[in-house]
């Protein structure tokens, strides 16, 4: 049975299709960002870390105490198990002083430990570096970002810059 109207243009007939994949990709966009935005609460604790708090403020963000620390030069740094599963399965290393000496004398001697958030602190026992190892691209500190996640990848004059900022 012939019509009488004329077939519609070609782009009149993709319209419902092109809202359709829109809206889907507005959807999928908007739970993206969602997720980027507020992520886990564990993201959320560690980006709300910042600059001369002082290790009772960090505690009270990652809502735990660190499971260990050990001293290097005038600082202390502190490690964090974001995940409990993993640092009950592996909490008697924490008793290995190999491993997890109390005082470090290089960098290059630090622990190793994967899913930790690791902070350091000054004498005046305020926040100078902070990353989250395995999870972060980049150590935090008061003197701008560096590439890493492990304090062994901070660059060699890094603490001559740290204490220069502080004089």
């Amino acid at each position: 049975m012939p019509t009488d109207q004329p077939p519609r243009p070609f782009a009149t007939r993709l319209i419902k299709p092109a809202l359709g994949c829109t809206a889907c990709l507005a959807a999928v966009a908007l739970i993206l960002a969602i997720t980027l935005f507020y992520g886990s609460a564990d993201y959320r604790a560690y980006n709300a870390l910042n600059f001369d708090m002082d290790i009772a403020e960090v505690e009270d963000i990652l809502e735990h105490s660190p499971e260990y620390s050990c001293r290097f030069q005038s600082y202390t740094v502190y490690y964090f198990f974001v995940r409990q599963r993993e640092f009950d399965e592996h909490k008697d290393l924490l008793t290995d002083k190999s491993l997890f000496p109390d005082v470090v004398e290089s960098l290059e001697d630090f622990p190793i430990a994967y899913a930790t958030i690791w902070v350091m602190v000054n004498a005046e026992g305020l926040v100078v570096a902070y990353s989250w190892m395995g999870e972060e691209y980049d150590i935090h500190t008061s003197i701008g970002d560096f590439p890493g996640t492990l304090i062994s990848q901070l660059p060699d004059d890094f603490f001559n810059k740290l204490s220069s900022q502080i004089e």
